[in-house]
């Protein structure tokens, strides 16, 4: 058999991306309305090179894009592998965590999907594993039928 990576659809990490830009560009509008009840800011000598309101929004949007680029490492970060006999998990950008499991050692998978997964074909995976309480959990999998089929039908 050779071997498949498989990565979590992008659609998680775009939605975050969206929603963080909404909560600062909401954060940006406070602070702009805020600033002008607190006018000691104004008689600072730094304020004199540069406006409070801009660098305010420079240090949102690097604070934004620190998030987004710590996002976009772990989601590169993190695959699916199938082998021989085994699946194996990988994540973390600096601490690197690999979990094999034994396909023989799978009690059961099961696949859960929402309406948006359903229309953009993708669906959370949770695979339960013999003598083990915590089960593996495979989020937002792009074409879920095919990594079911991998993992085997029969047990689920």
């Amino acid at each position: 058999m050779s071997q498949i990576v498989l990565r979590d659809a992008p659609i998680r990490l775009v939605v975050k991306i969206v929603t963080l830009s909404l909560v600062f560009s909401f954060a940006y509008l406070i602070v702009a309305l805020l600033s002008s009840y607190y006018p000691s800011f104004d008689n600072s000598k730094f304020w004199t090179f540069v406006s409070y309101d801009i660098a305010t929004f420079v240090s949102l949007v690097i604070m934004q894009q620190i998030i987004i680029f710590y996002w976009l490492l772990k989601w590169i970060k993190r695959s699916y592998r199938f082998e021989e006999n085994e699946f194996v998990v990988e994540e973390g950008i600096i601490f690197r965590k690999e979990i094999t499991i034994p396909i023989q050692n799978i009690k059961l998978i099961t696949q859960d999907q929402d309406w948006i997964g359903k229309i953009l074909n993708y669906s959370t995976i949770t695979i339960s594993l013999i003598n083990q309480p915590k089960a593996v959990v495979m989020p937002y999998m792009t074409n879920p039928e095919q990594v079911m089929e991998r993992l085997g039908r029969d047990k689920f």
